[in-house]
């Protein structure tokens, strides 16, 4: 397993709603967990089941929306998900689609029928580039480098 450091910044707390099975979020002390299941949608108590590898097995935690913060895409997480950078550019290939980067951010390009981008979609977050390859492509990244490392 890979150690790597994962910068914990003040960002803004999840929505239930946005996670699915498999998601990978981090708690406040940067330790990475997957979302093993989401409860309570329908109502004020959004309740998940959190997953992390340790020793000698599997962690859960039973925890509320307000714990788990998003892990914010970088260069290092698009290098430790398989997502390669081309070479004298800013720009990630991997799963079939290609990452840009620009000033503000990461970007995700979608072509259509006709061959035309679209506008590009800023990728922030882990769970949000999971849960669009999903639904787009049918892709589910390889997160094992990633999975049940800790913020230390």
């Amino acid at each position: 397993m890979i150690a790597m450091t994962i910068i914990t910044r003040r960002t803004s707390m999840i929505s239930a709603k946005e996670l699915r099975i498999g998601d990978l979020v981090k708690d406040k002390a940067g330790n990475i967990w997957r979302v093993g299941c989401v409860t309570g949608i329908r109502n004020e108590s959004k309740s998940l089941v959190l997953e992390r590898e340790v020793d000698d097995g599997i962690m859960k935690w039973y925890s509320g929306e307000d714990d788990v913060m998003p892990i914010e895409i970088n260069d290092n997480i698009l290098d430790t998900i398989y997502f390669k950078r081309d070479k004298g550019r800013d720009v990630y290939r991997g799963y079939g689609i290609s990452i840009e980067i620009f000033d503000d951010g990461y970007y995700l390009s979608l072509r259509d029928l006709e061959d035309d981008l679209s506008d590009p979609i800023q990728i922030k977050n882990l769970h949000h580039l999971q849960n669009l390859l999903m639904d787009l492509y049918g892709h589910d990244i390889n997160i094992d480098k990633l999975y049940g490392n800790t913020g230390e």
